[in-house]
């Protein structure tokens, strides 16, 4: 799917409804794209950044990923309907 065809449809940083959602998605039939941002940046020695690492001091860790879900944009209305209707996990 191209970028032009595409359109968010959620942002999050619960990587458990990242999984929810696209098995919905899946079930459905529905084509996605995703993407998964790390906020570490690593040198090109494998090791974090040590300005990155001092600044990020007390952070949570849950929050270290970013997780978006795309849909192409003919699907969006319906992909949008099956997410809201759909009852979250315990």
């Amino acid at each position: 799917m191209w970028f032009w065809q595409r359109t968010e449809l959620w942002l999050g940083y619960s990587m458990e409804e990242f999984n929810r959602l696209r098995r919905i998605l899946d079930q459905n039939g529905i084509e996605y794209d995703y993407r998964i941002r790390d906020r570490i940046k690593m040198d090109p020695f494998g090791s974090e950044r040590r300005i990155n690492s001092m600044a990020r001091m007390g952070e949570n860790p849950a929050y270290r990923k970013r997780y978006y879900l795309y849909v192409n944009k003919e699907n969006q209305e319906y992909a949008r309907h099956l997410i809201s209707d759909s009852p979250k996990e315990q």
